[in-house]
Order: structure tokens, then sequence, then C-alpha cells
């Protein structure tokens, strides 16, 4: 799965896995690419007025130097892409951290 599939994957889930429930705690590498979810999300915001705007899709230079940022290789990437596809509750798990960091830093 590439990093654009991952991306869209995420935006489905999102929306698809929006319910609350019990938490699980995250693994580092859970944390790193929640950080890194969350930097990828404010990098790719459009602020408008006009909900016509596309969204911004960043490209693989930005990807990978977010990626390297938060210290997530591309196999890690791989193996959590794996592991959300089969726990889709650890998702959502994530996207709740990559929410609260976004919260946090003001960029809600």
């Amino acid at each position: 799965m590439s990093i654009r599939q991952l991306f869209l994957f995420a935006f489905v889930l999102s929306f698809a896995f929006s319910c609350s429930g019990p938490s699980r705690g995250l693994d580092e590498d859970e944390r790193r690419f929640a950080g890194f979810y969350a930097d990828y999300l404010l990098m790719t915001s459009v602020h408008t007025d006009d909900a016509t705007v596309p969204v911004r899709l960043a490209g693989a230079e930005e990807l990978d130097s977010l990626l390297s940022k938060h210290g997530i290789g591309k196999a890690v990437v791989e193996q959590l892409v794996q592991r959300f596809e089969s726990d889709p509750e650890r998702w959502r798990v994530v996207l709740e951290a990559a929410r609260d960091s976004l919260q946090a830093s003001g960029g809600r």
C-alpha cells in the first residue's frame, strides 16, 4: 500500500470509526505515527472560507521529511497499515491521539 493510499485509508476510517469506545495505550511506533499524521494534517490543511478548495496533497519529499522528523521508516508505515487494517480499533485510538495533538498545538 502506498503512502497516498494510506492517507486515503486514514481519511475513510476516521469517519467510519468515529464512535467512542475503550481506549488502549499506544506503542512507540503508534505514538510517532499519530504525531506524524497530526503534522501531515496541518501541512496539507487549506484555510479558506471557500468550501470548494481541494485538499493540498503533500509531495514525496514532504512526506519523507515528515516521516524522518518523527523517526518512522517506510517499513514501519507498512507494518502499521497492516495492523490498522486488521484492527480498526487501534486506528481509531491513533486518530484520537493525532486529534489530541492537533488540539494541544492549536491547529484544530
